[in-house]
């Protein structure tokens, strides 16, 4: 016969927990523009494999004093080379991280918190990209940046990771409606200046046809060199990036893209402040239908360095183009009269 327990009662069951820490005793940052690895040696975890279902990474904690933090960023990479963005560019001078611990399911985004950061917060990047069902002993690493050199220094103090039945996990797309822009950087990291040398294939299979992740590239496959771009959108968890075609040897391309003329310069807009990704877009398109340029565009999904990282607008660079904005460049002898009359291009930020 069975018998339900009292209330109070279930309060002294013991609360099951793998949850398994790993230190590291931290170190310089260095504050000349090249990266640092602490390592953090993981042995004898229980299971063994991680994933993001049933046991994998939960939690990375750091504290880092540092003259301004808003110049750090900070990844975790496992055992098998999977990086994932913690956090970049959040805070400012004199600021600290204190104990600051980053977990898939805060309650509180690490760019909607302040300094010092103590507790636990949402990282900006897909962490569970690490559980992907590789062994978990190894030697994993904190990557932390100094973006920008010579300016400011600062140290690691501590860190830990911590793994558990509470992994972190992260979305995924295998085929889409929408073109596939696959983009892997080959571990490199990508900066608001310059620009970070990549790749860049483009599945698009044409109109009511299934895009397959898996599909060779038939919309461009190329090198190309992108950069963060925007000003205060930096700080946001998505992105926006801009890009230039490249060959093999960083020489410019021309090429259409998605049916737009050709052009080499190009932008990823992540429209983080607008879910429902169609502000710009149908301001665009009311430009045109009045007979005025604006931005040709396409909606993509967008997957870099083997994580998803969602839907964006991928667009036109405004800039002096043929099949752009069709004006004049003005030469030196262009001083007086009708040669100055136009057209310009004026840039409000």
């Amino acid at each position: 016969m069975l018998h339900r327990l009292p209330t109070f009662a279930w309060l002294l069951l013991p609360v099951i927990s793998h949850a398994q820490t790993f230190t590291t005793s931290g170190g310089a940052i260095p504050d000349d523009g090249t990266a640092v690895e602490f390592p953090i040696a993981v042995a004898g975890l229980v299971p063994g494999t991680i994933d993001t279902v049933t046991f994998g990474l939960e939690t990375v904690c750091v504290t880092i004093e540092h003259t301004w933090i808003s110049d750090i960023q900070i990844h975790i990479i496992a055992p098998d080379g999977t990086s994932a963005l913690l956090f970049s560019g959040v805070g400012g001078a004199n600021d600290f991280f204190t104990f600051t611990c980053i977990n898939a399911f805060a309650a509180e985004a690490i760019t909607d918190g302040t300094p010092p950061y103590t507790g636990i917060f949402r990282p900006q990047g897909p962490m569970g990209v690490v559980n992907n069902g590789q062994p978990g002993d190894g030697t994993w690493n904190l990557r932390i940046l100094d973006t920008y050199a010579f300016a400011d220094a600062g140290t690691l103090i501590s860190a830990s990771i911590t793994f558990g039945n509470m992994p972190a996990t992260y979305y995924g797309i295998t085929q889409s409606d929408l073109p596939i822009m696959v983009i892997n950087t080959n571990g490199t990291e990508i900066v608001n200046d310059p620009k970070t040398e990549a790749t860049m294939g483009i599945i698009d299979n044409g109109p009511g046809n299934m895009n397959q992740v898996g599909d060779p590239p038939n919309g461009y496959n190329d090198h190309i060199g992108i950069e963060i771009r925007g000003n205060s959108s930096t700080m946001f968890q998505k992105r926006s990036y801009g890009f230039e075609l490249w060959d093999s040897t960083g020489a410019e391309l021309t090429e259409p893209l998605l049916g737009m003329p050709s052009e080499s310069d190009w932008i990823l807009s992540a429209s983080y402040s607008d879910k429902s990704l169609l502000n710009n877009p149908l301001t665009f398109d009311l430009g045109q239908r009045m007979g005025r340029y604006a931005p040709r565009w396409r909606h993509v999904e967008v997957i870099l360095n083997g994580a998803y990282i969602g839907v964006y607008t991928l667009m036109e660079k405004i800039k002096r183009d043929a099949d752009r904005v069709d004006i004049a460049k003005l030469q030196p002898q262009d001083t007086i009269g009708d040669d100055l009359t136009g057209g310009y291009i004026f840039k409000i930020d």
